[in-house]
């Protein structure tokens, strides 16, 4: 869209012939497909197609040359200004911010929203929240929209006096911690520092979600309150016993499956899809945990 608004400003303040080349156009915002239609309706010339070469002339002028995938051919054209619009991209120090506040990162760099549609502007450490383009490319009234509901969410947290933290939290057995320091650089809130040599877990940070370090580890000294073997009805029930119904019950065979369901995504659209009334298959048994990432094969 910025390159259609700078063909536009210099075709409005200059006056001159303007050739916009293209390789796609995408108009999903509120009136920017009346916009471009206006750009058209200017005297602009859509070119679609990649500007492959650009050459310097003696006269001083630029001569550039692209295939037009609509006409099937190539154009030349020379003009007296190249002006090139690039992609944005993530800020070269995004990591190291990334690391310094516990943010995730899109698989395009830039920084990770909590949920894209439930929390579009949280992250997944608690106080810290996105405006911007440090979420992704955004036009200005997305970036103003985007901004004020930032402001919004620091401004709860600072009007409310005092935070209400989940109860559903990771503790520390300081008997079986060995101080490995494994569960520091896998806790995905940075809620996990090291006192005496021991892990100590920040109520206030922690979310009780993520996955355990080392799952297959022996000690397993980070249990969350809460949600134990004897809290969850789920857990009790005799596995080989509800294997062997199912083998009775079925008919051709069917496998057998066993499915963590993690507390905070897929058991709670389970429990959606319950309450909608929607059928799952009586082979499949779902087994609440915290995050499924701290399931053991073993």
């Amino acid at each position: 869209m910025y390159a259609l608004k700078h063909a536009h400003q210099v075709r409005d303040k200059t006056g001159a012939e303007v050739f916009e080349f293209y390789m796609d156009m995408r108009a999903f915002g509120k009136a920017y497909e009346e916009f471009y239609q206006r750009v058209q309706e200017e005297g602009i010339v859509m070119v679609r197609g990649r500007g492959a070469e650009v050459e310097v002339l003696p006269s001083g002028k630029l001569r550039v040359k692209g295939e037009d995938a609509n006409l099937g051919k190539v154009v030349v054209v020379e003009v007296d200004m190249v002006i090139l619009n690039t992609a944005i991209e993530p800020v070269h120090d995004a990591d190291k911010v990334s690391a310094l506040f516990g943010l995730g990162r899109t698989a395009d760099g830039f920084f990770a929203e909590r949920h894209p549609k439930l929390a579009p502007v949280q992250t997944n450490t608690e106080g810290i929240f996105l405006a911007g383009t440090c979420q992704g490319p955004r036009d200005v009234p997305d970036t103003v929209a985007h901004a004020g509901a930032a402001a919004v969410e620091a401004l709860r947290l600072l009007v409310r006096g005092e935070v209400v933290i989940s109860p559903i939290v990771a503790q520390v057995n300081r008997d079986k911690c060995v101080g490995c320091g494994d569960c520091l650089l896998v806790c995905p809130y940075t809620a996990i520092t090291r006192v005496e040599d021991k892990a100590q877990v920040n109520p206030a940070l922690c979310q009780g979600a993520g996955p355990a370090p080392r799952p297959a580890h022996p000690r397993r000294s980070l249990p969350c309150t809460l949600l134990t073997k004897s809290s969850s009805p789920r857990w009790t029930g005799c596995w080989p016993c509800w294997c062997e119904r199912t083998i009775a019950m079925s008919e051709p065979f069917e496998p057998r499956i066993v499915a963590f369901l993690c507390n905070w995504c897929s058991y709670a659209a389970a429990d959606s899809a319950g309450v909608a009334r929607m059928k799952s298959p009586a082979n499949i048994m779902p087994v609440r945990v915290m995050c499924s990432g701290r399931v053991s094969p073993k």
